[in-house]
């Protein structure tokens, strides 16, 4: 039996919400729910890392800014201001290195849902094109559970000359930007519209354990579509990031951030 466009609990404005969001990313070659999308881009290696960018005939390298809608799962989620850093650990030394982390499931609404096995189709061909002979792929990316949840996250600080608070970009419902100490309540739960980067790494192997490949899908712009059950989003102005988010604009011009 197929899931319906809404359930009795979705209000009609964000059922309408999500399926503006659905047609205006299916306009998008990069929108993981098209077969299409593996034409569109190419691995390409820039330092210690591989970049999945935009394939092209210039000579000019840009990420690949990928695109699809999914429900942020309430399991995993560690995408509060300060990432639940609470002391030093084998995890983060110190609070500079600390990454927000959440993972990312099958949304329960129409269309999103209908789709969701081709955006992990599309992962794991694009896992495929890029492992490296010999390595076990890794376990970071794809996690395990009910389901197939994927891991995002955002570098929460950045360096320049000292080290600089670096804001997850996420809109609610409205556009506007939400305060880091309202993500838990505005987002654990959420059906959103998910901007991200992705990138590969070939770990080798040392004390004793097996050299890997990992995949890191780095946050540019969250966009919640359908909040989580009595969650009220938080709006503040940011000067690092855009203040309100046009739902009309083209989808390549969200990820510019700043």
């Amino acid at each position: 039996m197929s899931s319906p466009a809404i359930s009795s609990s979705t209000p009609q404005s964000f059922a309408a919400q999500l399926m503006k969001s659905h047609q205006h990313l299916s306009l998008s070659d990069f929108y993981l729910g098209r077969e299409t999308v593996l034409q569109k881009v190419a691995w390409v290696h820039e330092g210690h890392a591989d970049q999945l960018i935009v394939k092209g005939e210039t000579s000019q390298t840009e990420m690949a800014t990928l695109t699809v809608i999914v429900r942020v799962d309430h399991n995993d989620f560690w995408m509060m201001s300060d990432g639940g850093y609470a002391r030093p650990s084998i995890v983060w030394k110190e609070l500079a290195e600390v990454k927000l982390t959440c993972a990312a499931c099958s949304p329960d609404l129409e269309p999103a849902k209908g789709i969701y096995d081709q955006v992990i189709t599309n992962l794991q061909s694009l896992q495929r094109d890029i492992v490296t002979p010999g390595y076990q792929m890794g376990k970071g990316f794809f996690l395990g559970g009910k389901g197939v949840r994927f891991k995002l996250c955002h570098m929460l600080f950045e360096l320049s000359t000292m080290h600089r608070v670096v804001p997850v970009p996420v809109y609610n419902v409205k556009g506007d930007l939400i305060r880091p100490e309202a993500y838990q309540h505005s987002l654990d739960g959420a059906i959103v519209e998910l901007h991200f980067n992705l990138t590969h790494w070939a770990i080798a192997g040392r004390k004793g354990s097996l050299p890997s490949d990992q995949f890191i899908a780095e946050i540019k712009v969250i966009q919640v579509l359908v909040p989580p059950r009595a969650s009220n989003s938080s709006m503040t102005k940011k000067r690092v990031v855009q203040r309100h988010l046009d739902p009309n604009a083209p989808v390549n011009k969200k990820s510019r951030i700043g």
